[in-house]
C-alpha cells in the first residue's frame, strides 16, 4: 500500500456502537479491531471502508464530525445509537468510494441436500435466500417483514405465509419478541455467522475513571445492572425434519 496514502473506515459491533477512523492498512486494523472486540465479548457485525486516498487524516475528522451529528453520544472515536444505513451515509459524505468487508458463511453440506428435498419455489425460496443475506452475527437475522415485502415487491400476507412455512420447517427459528414483532435466526443446523462459543450481550461502558495508558477510555461489557456478563456456549439447535410434504 502508498504509504502517503490510507483509508477512513467505520466498524459497527454487536452493542449498537460505531467505531471511526482512518488507517494505511485497513484490513489489518480491522482484524485488530475484531481480535479487541472478542475479549470482550461483542461481534463486529459489518465494516465500510473508502478508496485509498492521500488526505484521509483530514478525512478522518469529516468522518467523525459527521459521525458525531448522527449519534446520540459519542465517546472518543465510538458512537452509539448510528445505524448502519447513517454510518455508510457519513462514510460516503467523504465522496468516496465506499467497499465492505465481508466474510463467509460456513454452510452444511447435508444442509443444502435438506434444503433441495423441500422443493421450495416462488416466494418461499426467495424470502429464505433474502433471510439468509440479512444474516448477522450469532445467526440473528435483523429484518421485518415490510423491508422483505418492500425488496422483494411481495405483498405482507406473502412474506407472512413464507415465513411460516420456513418456521415449521426449523430452517429460521423465532425468538424472543421485540415490540410487536418476532426475532428469527437461522437454524444453526444449516449454517452459522459468528464466533463459536460465544453468545453476544451487554454492550460497551465506561469504567467509572476508567482509562487505559494513552489516556482514552477502558471499556468492559456488562448487563444493565452493571454487571460482567459470562459467556455460555453455542446453543444446539434441532435438527431439519425430513421433507414429506408437496413443493411450497
Amino acid at each position: 500500500m502508498n504509504a502517503e496514502s490510507g483509508f477512513c473506515y467505520v466498524v459497527l459491533f454487536s452493542n449498537g456502537f460505531v467505531k471511526g477512523g482512518k488507517s494505511r492498512d485497513v484490513l489489518k486494523r480491522y482484524k485488530t479491531h475484531k481480535t479487541t472486540a472478542k475479549t470482550l465479548g461483542i461481534l463486529v457485525t459489518s465494516a465500510f471502508y473508502t478508496e485509498q486516498h492521500p488526505a484521509y487524516h483530514a478525512n478522518e475528522k469529516r468522518l467523525l464530525s459527521a459521525l458525531s451529528a448522527a449519534s446520540e453520544e459519542r465517546v472518543g472515536e465510538f458512537f452509539r445509537g448510528i445505524t448502519e444505513a447513517s454510518a455508510i451515509e457519513a462514510l460516503s459524505s467523504l465522496g468516496l468510494e465506499i467497499s465492505s468487508i465481508e466474510e463467509w458463511i460456513p454452510i452444511s453440506q447435508e444442509a443444502f441436500s435438506a434444503l433441495a428435498a423441500y422443493r421450495f419455489t416462488g416466494e418461499t425460496y426467495s424470502v429464505m435466500l433474502y433471510l439468509m443475506g440479512k444474516l448477522s452475527f450469532d445467526n440473528w437475522i435483523n429484518v421485518t417483514q415490510a423491508e422483505i415485502g418492500n425488496s422483494l415487491g411481495l405483498a405482507r400476507p406473502n412474506v407472512s405465509r413464507a415465513m411460516k412455512v420456513l418456521v415449521e420447517k426449523k430452517i429460521i427459528l423465532e425468538g424472543p419478541r421485540k415490540g410487536r414483532c418476532h426475532t428469527y435466526r437461522l437454524n444453526y443446523a444449516i449454517g452459522y455467522k459468528g464466533d463459536e462459543g460465544r453468545q453476544t450481550k451487554g454492550g460497551f461502558k465506561v469504567l467509572d475513571g476508567g482509562k487505559k495508558k494513552d489516556g482514552s477510555p477502558a471499556f468492559k461489557v456488562v448487563d444493565e445492572n452493571g454487571y460482567a456478563i459470562p459467556q455460555g456456549p453455542k446453543p444446539k439447535d434441532p435438527t431439519l425434519p425430513a421433507s414429506d410434504s408437496e413443493p411450497t
